[in-house]
């Protein structure tokens, strides 16, 4: 790859690293997993599986780590949860930009933080649209996962021309 590509590729991982979001570390290390399984041939094309592995084990069996992600996790239930309620209240046309922010506080349980968003797009769109717009957001993310699915040899073959190891 081009040194422009991977400057633009460390720059965004130190981002969203900085950032200091789980889901932002697991993105990256999704899709430097695919990206690894794509690229490599042989035995080890499958090093980030037993990684993958190492990780979810460090995960469960480290109390410090498990406790912090239990604790996330409850928070975004609780997010998650109110959101449905609303989404009860005005499940075909939503109840408007900003209804989560304004409306949470009486629909998510007293353990709950504050919120200003549901932190799950599908559910934040049926709070504000209704669940055919959350439906119609799923419907497109899924289209453009399979398209690209269709454009990995492609992506593979492109990647070769700039002299990157095809795969």
């Amino acid at each position: 790859a081009s040194p422009l590509t991977w400057i633009l590729a460390l720059g965004g991982s130190g981002l969203l690293i900085a950032t200091r979001s789980k889901g932002a570390l697991i993105a990256i290390a999704a899709a430097a997993s695919g990206w690894w399984l794509l690229r490599q041939r042989g035995w080890l094309r499958w090093l980030p599986l037993p990684l993958i592995a190492l990780a979810v084990v460090l995960v469960v069996a480290l109390p410090s780590w498990s406790a912090g992600l239990n604790a996330s996790a409850k928070v975004r239930w609780g997010y998650w949860s109110g959101a449905v309620k609303l989404i009860r209240e005005a499940p075909l046309a939503g109840l408007g930009i900003g209804s989560f922010a304004e409306r949470s506080s009486g629909v998510m349980p007293l353990w709950a933080e504050p919120s200003r968003m549901v932190h799950n797009e599908p559910l934040e769109l049926a709070v504000v649209a209704g669940i055919p717009a959350a439906l119609l957001l799923v419907i497109l993310l899924l289209l453009v996962c399979w398209s690209r699915r269709d454009d990995a040899d492609e992506w593979a073959n492109h990647g070769s021309r700039l002299g990157a190891k095809t795969p």
